[in-house]
């Protein structure tokens, strides 16, 4: 289900879904920004074909590497 909304305009109550993607891009693909909020119990489940990209866990890793980096 896709919905085009000004999602920064209006209020939503995100507890109801696992995964809020939002982007806004001049031309098409995941360019310019990008927002994903994902529910904790669904990180660590991407099945193996998942592309990088898409398997969030990864994104949460490289982050935590990167503060701990940060933190020394």
């Amino acid at each position: 289900y896709q919905r085009r909304v000004h999602g920064l305009s209006q209020k939503y109550d995100i507890s109801k879904f696992g995964l809020v993607y939002a982007s806004a891009q001049k031309n098409a693909g995941p360019a310019g920004l990008t927002i994903a909020i994902i529910r904790e119990d669904l990180v660590g489940n991407a099945m193996k074909f998942t592309p990088t990209l898409l398997n969030y866990q990864t994104q949460i890793k490289a982050k935590k590497k990167k503060k701990k980096k940060k933190k020394k």
